[in-house]
């Protein structure tokens, strides 16, 4: 995707989904902010966080910012792409790559090092692929909803939040944060539905039969 800055209308690449070292530096504030938060008594320390992973950009920004705080928090970073797209190795790049730009900016940025004992990539909920929804999803979906008011997408967040409730019986002892990537503004479609768009796009909103 190609976008131009107001100021000089210079065009400038945004690399799909935003995940670029610029584009990271968003939830590495928000780990901060997390801490931030902890430090005043807003919620405790959590021993887990559980998040959506696409094309890696959130995960790799919390993953640096985590490793900028004193929080003791191991992310999981749930896979909800297809495998060419998140991978260990990619994500190793994407957070080597983040931290090298900003050593370039700022020589006094840490030299920091992914720490394999705090971050963890879980792929068991990914399903037939992406925007493909589980039927473990349609549960969590379900569960946000009555159990705590919120409102998950099968594509992300469900599968997100279907991880956290495999494992719940076992780590009933932990403080778990879920964190919510789903925007709470809806677009607006008007009377647009899944049939109206090309014929590649339905199945991701009405399964295979949309193909014929």
């Amino acid at each position: 995707m190609l976008a131009a800055t107001d100021a000089t209308e210079r065009l400038y690449a945004i690399a799909a989904g935003g995940s670029s070292p610029l584009g990271n530096l968003g939830y590495l504030n928000a780990a901060l902010e997390l801490e931030q938060q902890v430090r005043a008594g807003v919620l405790p320390a959590p021993h887990r966080l559980y998040l959506a992973m696409g094309t890696m950009g959130c995960a790799v920004g919390l993953a640096l910012g985590l490793a900028l705080t004193e929080l003791p928090t191991h992310l999981i970073a749930v896979r909800v792409s297809n495998v060419p797209t998140s991978t260990p190795a990619r994500f190793q790049a994407l957070f080597d790559s983040t931290v090298a730009w900003l050593r370039q900016r700022d020589p006094a940025f840490p030299q920091l090092a992914l720490d394999p004992s705090r971050v963890s990539l879980e792929g068991r909920f990914l399903g037939r692929g992406y925007a493909q929804p589980t039927r473990a999803g349609r549960d969590a979906v379900r569960l946000a909803r009555e159990h705590a008011g919120l409102t998950l997408e099968l594509t992300y967040t469900a599968k997100a939040l279907a991880a956290v409730a495999a494992v719940a019986p076992s780590i009933r002892e932990e403080r778990v944060l879920f964190w919510n990537t789903h925007s709470r503004v809806e677009p607006a479609t008007g009377d647009t539905g899944p049939r109206d768009l090309p014929r590649e796009f339905r199945p991701y909103f009405l399964g295979n039969a949309a193909r014929r």
